[in-house]
């Protein structure tokens, strides 16, 4: 392949959990040629350990870029003469008294500056990682698998200001397609709603195993009957490599262009205990007593008292909420068909492959043999 046909990649948020998983995919596939992957992010760029591509199939020079998406000019820096972004940054708080300020600027302000960006450079291409919780309303959904045209704008939002501004976000990348660009050109662009992903680098679960991986005790929260779809991280990063591949041919009639998709795997169905039990058994724990859902809500509420009672002194962060426990205790499950049809999307990996990285990371990260 010609050098002038490969491909600049700007990745914003590439630091991250799903951002280091987009790269190391971006690097191994072989769909189309990179000349550069430039990681925009907060933060200076380095694997988390076992991140490293295991085939690098690619030249590319990784390029780690310290910016703020909320800065224009920096981010229209970055940008230059690339051909393809792919924005993956996003300030997540679920918390019950969210910093509102700064969600509305990354997740709605960094997002206009990603697109304005796009036709400053003239680049053509943009996909956009959102989330099922731009879609969450607090109630469950009326069925099981729904699709896109079955999932509105709630009026109110399961994880509150969080999915509100992804929301915004996504609708705005949506908005964008077609866009005139400064030469000319025309921008196109789709957004990906990705559900609660694990594997490599994920911090909330590495959080939540730390004590059990001490004490080797571990208290499952719920019961069966309630299940959580999941999504391996490598799985979405896969996708997001498919959809800019994808969008390099937009008159095509399964063309992502201008669409909002789920994406999802073949992660089985599971209760949230379930879906932890692998990380139990991986750090050598075992289960003790089991926490009922009410218990935990109880406990989530408290927790969101204090954090009221508290603000003016004390900031309370903490990862068990009353939106989470909604989610945990209902069905959510939604059908990702549309991403199969427009990105021609497989799972790269099977749930056990992506369960057995995600363990080997964990124990790596708690130090447990």
């Amino acid at each position: 392949m010609e050098k002038e046909a490969s491909e600049i990649i700007v990745v914003t948020g590439g630091s991250g959990f799903l951002g280091q998983h987009i790269i190391r995919q971006l690097l191994e596939q072989e769909l189309f040629p990179l000349k550069e992957i430039r990681i925009f992010d907060l933060h200076e760029f380095q694997w988390v350990p076992g991140m490293e591509p295991y085939n690098n199939n690619s030249n590319a020079n990784l390029k780690s870029i310290k910016g703020d998406i909320c800065e224009l000019e920096q981010l229209r820096k970055a940008c230059r003469d690339a051909t393809i972004i792919i924005h993956s940054a996003a300030f997540i708080d679920v918390s019950t008294l969210p910093d509102e300020k700064k969600l509305q600027m990354v997740n709605v302000k960094g997002t206009e500056n990603v697109i304005q960006s796009c036709i400053d450079n003239n680049v053509e291409r943009l996909a956009f990682t959102s989330t099922v919780d731009a879609y969450l309303p607090p109630t469950p959904f009326p069925t099981a698998n729904v699709t896109e045209d079955e999932t509105k704008t709630p009026s109110n939002f399961l994880m509150g200001s969080y999915g509100a501004t992804k929301n915004i976000a996504d609708q705005l990348v949506i908005k964008a397609d077609k866009t005139t660009l400064q030469n000319g050109n025309i921008l196109r662009t789709c957004a990906l709603r990705i559900g609660y992903m694990y594997g490599e680098g994920d911090k909330i679960t590495r959080d939540l195993m730390e004590l059990p991986a001490k004490s080797k005790k571990n208290y499952p929260i719920g019961h069966d009957d309630h299940v959580i779809q999941k999504i391996y991280a490598g799985n979405a990063a896969w996708a997001h490599v498919l959809a800019v591949h994808k969008l390099k041919d937009p008159s095509s009639a399964s063309s992502p262009a201008g669409k909002s998709m789920f994406v999802g795997d073949d992660t089985p169905l599971k209760s949230l205990s379930a879906h932890f039990q692998p990380y139990v058994d991986g750090i050598g724990a075992v289960n003790s007593f089991r926490i009922s859902f009410r218990l935990i809500y109880a406990v989530a509420a408290m927790m969101d008292f204090l954090a009221w009672l508290l603000q003016p002194i004390y900031s309370i962060r903490s990862n068990i909420t009353r939106s989470s426990i909604l989610f945990s205790s209902n069905n959510y499950t939604v059908s990702w068909q549309l991403a199969r049809r427009c990105l021609g999307y497989k799972p790269l990996y099977t749930y056990n492959e992506g369960i057995a990285r995600s363990v080997v990371y964990l124990k790596a990260a708690l130090n447990v043999s």
